[in-house]
């Protein structure tokens, strides 16, 4: 299965061995996580924040981990409008790949819990659907 994850499912995995580690080591054992530029992009431009030096290599490990098992993708402009546009690109790329799932733990910049055939889940919906304990 295809999937999208949000950058700040990244960070959090990245922070702390807790539910977004799971999820994300989750979709990189079973599934092909999707990319593109413009996300990778994003991911890079984060892990650079001074308040994360400290997990920085971690992080960096984690992103490299997701580009050389990820499916990159051009990015299509989507049919769908966000509270915010940034997020927009983590739909394009869903949309681009048919991707069946994009994950955030935001789920404010993503309102729907369906953008046409793209399932938004919590880091918390992934795991109780997909892991198993």
């Amino acid at each position: 299965m295809k999937i999208v994850i949000d950058c700040n499912v990244i960070i959090a995995a990245g922070l702390t061995n807790g539910t977004c580690r799971k999820v994300l080591m989750s979709v990189l054992n079973n599934h092909t996580p999707v990319i593109s530029e413009s996300i990778v992009k994003e991911y890079a431009c984060v892990i650079q924040r001074e308040k994360f030096s400290v997990y920085r290599s971690y992080l960096q490990e984690l992103v490299i981990s997701i580009c050389q098992l990820g499916t990159l993708v051009k990015e299509t402009n989507c049919n769908f409008s966000l509270p915010d546009k940034d997020d927009e690109k983590y739909l394009e790329a869903a949309q681009s790949s048919n991707a069946a799932i994009l994950i955030t733990g935001n789920k404010k910049h993503f309102p729907e819990d369906m953008y046409g055939t793209i399932r938004i889940m919590t880091p918390s919906d992934y795991s109780h659907q997909h892991i198993e304990e």
